[in-house]
């Protein structure tokens, strides 16, 4: 899910942040209100999407916490629980196909 927010000049970001998003849904659903003050960073360099931090109303009320966003932005980076859940999910695949490579280089003598 990507949202987009529109600055005060009119310069539309897309947000990265999926979880970030429903939280101001949440918050928008239910206060009826539009109006938000974001403070973030954009990813890659400044080239990426925009990945909000700390979102408070336009009353002072805190929609997304600046420590919610960083733990999330932590699980997006660990790349080392992601690569192992996929070749440990992948391993029984490729030997269960090698094992069928290995019967029919038999069967057919090669």
């Amino acid at each position: 899910m990507i949202a987009r927010i529109v600055d005060d000049n009119g310069h539309s970001f897309i947000l990265q942040d999926a979880l970030g998003v429903e939280e101001l849904r949440d918050w928008e659903r239910q206060t009826g209100l539009t109006r938000v003050f974001a403070e973030g960073f954009f990813l890659r360099d400044g080239t990426g999407l925009f990945w909000p931090t700390y979102v408070i109303s336009s009353d002072g009320k805190v929609v997304v916490t600046r420590e919610g966003q960083k733990e999330k932005l932590e699980k997006s980076r660990s790349y080392i629980r992601q690569a192992l859940f996929t070749y440990l999910f992948i391993a029984p695949f490729w030997l269960i196909s090698l094992n069928h490579i290995r019967k029919v280089k038999k069967t057919i003598g090669a």
